[in-house]
């Protein structure tokens, strides 16, 4: 009888998984949803500052371990030393087949010392071009640093997944000078209830998701909503998530009451996954107009909504989306492109029914947990099999 691969994950995991931040959170957990009932034993590591204490949680089909700092707000010192010891000692107990890392930058310290045959890093995003979005000079200082790990450490190993083929480009830059560099493209999955919504009642609802920042453009739908209303084409828009810059939050605020946006723009904050499928329920287009993305798992959560994306061509969205077929692109920080879409679709509300029912269907070729599981799978499997000729 074969015997189930072995897996140690290395991720960003939420105690209650129903409460995901950010795509990286919600592209570990629908994975391993995906693993259910395969030939996958997982076991899953998670150090944060925020858990009070170690607990080891069974899921189906695997274990959850999550590891509370050894030394409070000490990132650096954990990676190195305290949660590359964890990491080890898992390996010493379960014996894996596999070691993936789900994310890079500091987090890749903790791989050291570890068989580089056996590690597989999955890059959600490039640091280098996030950071030049970034407002004060703290906050690009830190991505600045982030990048400097991306650098030094990620050519130390070779077998990555790329979630776009942007992404795997990026990666080639890095890597020309590794002989051993071995990538794939495995599209990020997404949560399989996002695949039953019902079609909107209402079709004048926007939705945005992610993080309320000046890369994600959240000002470009402002100024696109205010533009429109000067012309009574009055959307309504709903923006979910939270943010780590309070100085833009403040100025978003402060540009919906001066463009009289207070009854049609909500800011929720941060919700929970029933939330959001509740608000994406309600919605009939998903706005995402971000200057830089590798793959935004929002955009694929949408698409298997079946709801209408209009997006920024930039990084690996236009892998997503074929223009006027499956969803509508345009060009980053174009506000007068992006008001040209609106009021197309605004005046042509037939447009809705025929995208939608495309996008869904290409989300299901791509993002369907259970495909996304069996492509990675194979990816291991090649891998294991590999070090097993190398003896």
């Amino acid at each position: 009888m074969e015997r189930k691969l072995r897996i140690l994950m290395i991720a960003e995991t939420p105690r209650n998984l129903a409460e995901i931040k950010g795509g990286v959170e919600a592209a570990t957990v629908n994975l391993l949803t995906g693993f259910q009932n395969l030939m996958v034993e997982f076991h899953v590591v998670s150090i944060g500052a925020n858990f009070d204490e170690r607990e080891i949680v069974k899921v189906n089909g695997g274990y959850i371990y999550y590891y509370p700092f050894t030394i409070k707000n000490s990132k650096f010192w954990e990676f190195l030393i305290f949660g590359n010891r964890k990491i080890k000692k898992l390996v010493q107990k379960i014996r894996p087949d596999i070691i993936h890392m789900q994310g890079t930058g500091p987090r890749l310290l903790m791989l050291r010392g570890l068989d580089k045959n056996k590690v597989v890093i999955t890059q959600h995003g490039i640091v280098s071009e996030e950071s030049k979005y970034k407002i004060t000079l703290a906050q690009k200082a830190k991505f600045g640093i982030k990048a400097a790990y991306d650098n030094i450490l990620l050519p130390r190993y070779h077998n990555l997944i790329s979630i776009s083929e942007y992404n795997k480009r990026v990666q080639e830059t890095i890597f020309k000078k590794n002989p051993k560099f071995n990538s794939t493209i495995i599209y990020n999955p997404v949560n399989p209830e996002f695949f039953k919504a019902k079609r909107p009642e209402k079709l004048t609802r926007i939705i945005f998701i992610g993080l309320v920042n000046k890369l994600k453009g959240v000002h470009i739908m402002l100024d696109a909503l205010h533009e429109l209303k000067k012309t009574n084409i009055n959307y309504t828009l709903d923006i979910v998530g939270g943010t780590k810059e309070p100085d833009y939050w403040k100025q978003m605020k402060n540009k919906i009451l001066a463009y009289e946006l207070n009854e049609q723009v909500v800011m929720h904050g941060w919700v929970d996954q029933t939330r959001v499928k509740d608000i994406i329920g309600e919605s009939s287009i998903f706005l995402l107009p971000s200057f830089q993305e590798c793959l935004p798992i929002s955009i694929a959560e949408a698409m298997a909504a079946g709801r209408v994306v209009v997006a920024t061509n930039t990084g690996g969205i236009p892998e997503m989306i074929i223009h006027k077929k499956s969803g509508f692109l345009f060009e980053k920080g174009n506000v007068r492109e992006l008001v040209e879409i609106l009021k197309d679709i605004y005046m042509n509300k037939a447009e809705i029914e025929r995208v939608s029912e495309n996008a869904q269907t290409e989300a299901i070729k791509k993002f369907e947990p259970k495909t996304v599981a069996h492509q990675t799978i194979t990816y291991y499997q090649c891998l294991v099999s590999k070090n097993q000729q190398k003896g």
